[in-house]
Order: C-alpha cells, then sequence, then structure tokens
C-alpha cells in the first residue's frame, strides 16, 4: 500500500519512473562525455591528438588525458564508453604512467588505484566479446559486477 501511495496505483508507473531516471542519467553521462571531447578538441575516443609539454610533444588519448587530470569518475565513464586504458602514447606512455606521474602528494591517487586496479568497465556485449575470445576448452572467470555509472 505504502508503495501504491508513493509511485501511483501500479508497479508500471514505478518501473516507467526508473526507465526515465536511467535514461536521464545516461543523458547526463554522454554529455559530459561530449563536453570532455570538445574541451580537449578530440574528434572521438579512438583518436589521439598531439599536445605540447615544454619543448616536448606527445599525442595522447582521451584517457591520458583523463589519468593527467586525475578524475576517477572520467576513467570509468571513458572506459565504459569504449576508451582502452592501456592505450600507450606516442612516447609509449600508459594512462597509469601519467596519472602516476601526475600525483603530487595524493592528488591522483584514486586514478591511479583506478588504473592500477586492472578494473575493465563492459557492457553486457563486451562481456560476451570476451568470452568469446578466450581459447577452446579454457575456463574462463570472470567476476562480473553490476555497476550502473
Amino acid at each position: 500500500m505504502l508503495w501504491e501511495a508513493f509511485w501511483g496505483s501500479s508497479d508500471a508507473n514505478a518501473s516507467k519512473v526508473l526507465r526515465a531516471r536511467r535514461q536521464e542519467k545516461k543523458r547526463l553521462q554522454e554529455e559530459e562525455l561530449r563536453c570532455f571531447l570538445r574541451r580537449y578538441n578530440f574528434a572521438s575516443l579512438e583518436s589521439p591528438r598531439s599536445f605540447k609539454f615544454g619543448e616536448q610533444e606527445e599525442s595522447l588519448f582521451p584517457i591520458h588525458v583523463a589519468a593527467i587530470e586525475g578524475n576517477p569518475d572520467l576513467l570509468r565513464l571513458l572506459q565504459a564508453s569504449g576508451a582502452d586504458p592501456d592505450a600507450l602514447s606516442s612516447l609509449q606512455r600508459s594512462a597509469l604512467e601519467l596519472a602516476e606521474e601526475a600525483n603530487q602528494g595524493g592528488s591522483h591517487d584514486a586514478a591511479v588505484y583506478w588504473l592500477r586496479s586492472g578494473v575493465r568497465v563492459l557492457n553486457a556485449r563486451g562481456a560476451l566479446e570476451l568470452h568469446r575470445e578466450r581459447p577452446p576448452g579454457e575456463a574462463v572467470r570472470m567476476n562480473l559486477v553490476a555497476v550502473r555509472l
């Protein structure tokens, strides 16, 4: 009864409300990702862009820039959107190495922890592809965690 008083007369209404909340959250995440890519003039997640550090130039992917920023939430969002955390810059540096280098007095500890953990954010399709890629007869152990980003 309390459920009906709060949500309305049926579970269908509750389902609609939850679906609308998920869609709004997804829309906000997509907008955050677009703003990040636009702020740094990236064409896409997969296309690197050249940055100049003093006299040295280096091509970085969006995940590298997020690591330099030290933003673990952005790192998770980029991974969930398909960014490869193992991608290397033009100077053969990983996102983890860049985050560690930028870490001053613990400023990037959360980002470093996330990148060191080896956790990969997969959607259902990505999990199926990972399962299909295993060699025949080899057991695959996956700890699946349902996470809403």
